[in-house]
């Protein structure tokens, strides 16, 4: 019989629903969506724009 090991207690029930509750909402969805789109963009026109896609991705980039 082996025990379950966790980094990080499970949370309680009422700190998950707040959580949920939070992610639900349109607004934090549309702020995460826009923080990852300026990201991207970012990333995109950096100097480490050649780390992406990795070198095992099955797709080829166009020269």
């Amino acid at each position: 019989m082996s025990a379950e090991r966790r980094v990080l207690p499970l949370p309680q029930p009422e700190e998950a629903g707040f959580l949920a509750g939070v992610l639900r909402s349109e607004a934090v969805g549309g702020l995460l969506a826009l923080a990852a789109a300026v990201v991207a963009v970012i990333w995109a026109n950096s100097s480490w724009d050649a780390s992406w896609p990795p070198p095992s991705w099955p797709l080829s980039r166009a020269p």
